[in-house]
């Protein structure tokens, strides 16, 4: 079973968004009641097993992610192995950097 977590990502002005984060790694947004995959060539793979692959971005100005049909969003195992799939074909987050120490506050 592929464990996922949500996370409210942001809300830009084409409305709120929703990122899909699976072992740490953003790999899926839902926005506008459609579901977007991060394109990966093993998630394309997985994709053309139940339908072409459609690309669309998932805001203004955002690179394109596959767009899932909602006919797909109740198959559930299909869809946990096309996150599975996508989360181990992605890059792991860069590390943040450390927080910079506070200066001290100046008793002037």
């Amino acid at each position: 079973m592929v464990r996922i977590l949500f996370a409210v990502k942001a809300a830009i002005p084409a409305g709120p968004q929703y990122g899909l984060y699976c072992d740490g790694k953003m790999f899926a947004i839902v926005a506008d009641d459609q579901l977007f995959i991060k394109p990966t060539d093993a998630g394309r793979v997985w994709i053309s097993t139940m339908s072409t692959p459609q690309e669309a971005p998932p805001y203004p100005q955002a690179k394109p992610y596959f767009l899932i049909d909602g006919g797909l969003w109740d198959e559930r195992d299909w869809l946990s192995q096309l996150a599975r799939r996508t989360a181990d074909a992605l890059p792991l987050p860069k590390p943040k950097p450390p927080p910079k120490p506070k200066k001290p506050a100046s008793n002037s």
